[in-house]
C-alpha cells in the first residue's frame, strides 16, 4: 500500500495531517444544577452559603490531604457520615458542585479588609545572635584551626 493513501489510514490523521484545516477546540461543558440538587445545599443564596462555609473546614483538610477529585470528596463525606443539606448521601455530581460553590465568590464569605501596613513594622525579625558579633582573637583563631586540623587527621568511625 503507498504511504499516501495509508495515511488516511492511520489513527488521529486528521489532527496531524497538514492537509485538514485547523480545529475548533471543544468547549467544556459546564454541568447545570437541577431543582432537585438545589436542595441538598440549602434554600436561596444565603442558604447556601451558610451551607458551604458549614463545609469548608472539612473540605479544605480533605484538599490538604491529596483528595481533590469530586468522586473522593463524596466518598469521605459519606464516611464521615456528613450528609447534604436535605439529609441525603453525597454523590459525585453533588460533590462536585460543592467546589465549585466553594470557590465561587457569590458564596464566599466576606472578609473584612485589613488595611496593610510594612512588613517590617508587623513583623521585625528577631536577631540569630543575642551577642553581637566581634572579631575573633588570635588565641580563638589558633583553638579553631587545631580542631579542624584533628577532624581532618582523625578518620571518621563508622558504625
Amino acid at each position: 500500500m503507498y504511504k499516501s493513501r495509508s495515511k488516511s489510514m492511520q489513527r488521529g490523521a486528521d489532527y496531524h495531517s497538514n492537509r485538514s484545516g485547523p480545529h475548533e477546540p471543544i468547549p467544556p461543558i459546564v454541568p447545570i444544577m437541577r431543582e432537585q440538587e438545589k436542595l441538598h445545599f440549602g434554600i436561596g443564596d444565603d442558604g447556601i452559603a451558610a451551607f458551604v462555609e458549614k463545609l469548608r473546614p472539612t473540605v479544605i483538610g480533605l484538599a490538604r490531604g491529596g483528595y481533590r477529585k469530586p468522586r473522593d470528596v463524596a466518598r469521605l463525606l459519606n464516611q464521615a457520615s456528613i450528609k447534604t443539606f436535605a439529609g441525603h448521601n453525597w454523590n459525585p455530581r453533588l460533590a462536585s458542585f460543592l467546589l465549585s460553590f466553594m470557590f465561587d465568590e457569590k458564596y464566599a464569605k466576606k472578609k473584612p479588609s485589613v488595611a496593610k501596613t510594612s512588613p517590617a513594622a508587623s513583623r521585625p525579625h528577631p536577631n540569630r545572635h543575642s551577642m553581637p558579633r566581634a572579631p575573633l582573637s588570635k588565641s580563638e583563631v589558633e583553638r579553631r584551626a587545631a580542631a579542624l586540623r584533628k577532624a581532618v587527621d582523625t578518620p571518621a568511625k563508622r558504625s
